[in-house]
């Protein structure tokens, strides 16, 4: 798959986001680790008034990400060269690579996607043909921090992929229910990597914070999950149970 492919991919949860904000387009959209950032450029080209943020640590990938913004002549998307997580400073990230084998798809880097600031657990069982034979030192920053210094009150849409890292960077936003309207994320059923959190503790995190589940794709080891906030979307809890209601019924007859 070329990057040119990969672009004419619809975007997995639209029909959601087209559901849920109608007509109002997303304003704002955070992407964390972005890895080359071709999800930014769907999301520039798809709501061209809105603003991506494109975080990407490290190096070799930021300057891919940085190429593809010029390469695809993409102006509404800031990017930025860090890893977000529960506290800011300096850390070491563990930085994938290789290629499944037999695979004749040479145009795409299969390996450069799973760098995480955790250390590799799980994912070495699942992935045998992924590497971690090198690592390099990045910035972290926190979701809060970051809104803050980029003058954002509010954030539309959230795209997580971060390599178990994912309730680092909630509790580093702080209250995440006051300003996040949609969250896209990654969630594991099996330790992936060393110390980061399950299905189980991520769904609890957003549910207490007012987040409503409306999207699951999660398998037997990972799956992304989409999740809204019921403060910003208020009908949407009421028209799920309507929904569900009405299954029920008609299972009965």
């Amino acid at each position: 798959m070329t990057a040119e492919e990969y672009l004419q991919i619809p975007i997995e949860f639209q029909q959601e986001i087209d559901k849920y904000f109608g007509i109002k387009s997303p304003k704002v959209i955070f992407d964390i680790g972005a890895c080359e950032g071709l999800d930014s450029i769907k999301y520039a080209r798809r709501f061209p008034g809105c603003t991506v943020f494109s975080f990407e640590p490290v190096e070799a990938n930021f300057q891919i990400m940085r190429n593809n913004l010029l390469k695809f002549e993409v102006e509404n998307v800031v990017s930025i060269q860090k890893a977000l997580g529960a506290a800011a400073g300096k850390s070491i990230i563990h930085l994938s690579s290789g290629a499944p084998k037999n695979v004749c798809d040479s145009d795409w880097n299969y390996g450069n996607k799973s760098s995480s600031l955790l250390s590799p657990n799980q994912v070495r069982i699942h992935f045998p043909w992924m590497t971690f034979e090198s690592s390099e030192e990045i910035e972290v920053d926190t979701l809060e921090a970051v809104k803050v210094s980029q003058g954002v009150r509010e954030i539309d849409l959230v795209h997580m992929d971060v390599q178990g890292l994912e309730l680092q960077v909630l509790k580093g936003g702080r209250a995440i229910d006051q300003y996040i309207k949609m969250i896209w994320l990654e969630v594991e059923e099996v330790p992936l990597y060393e110390g980061q959190a399950l299905r189980g503790e991520i769904e609890q995190h957003l549910a207490s914070k007012g987040f409503l589940k409306v999207k699951d794709t999660l398998g037997h080891i990972s799956g992304d999950q989409l999740w809204i906030n019921r403060a910003f979307f208020p009908w949407a809890s009421f028209k799920n149970r309507t929904y569900k209601l009405w299954l029920r019924i008609g299972a009965l007859k």
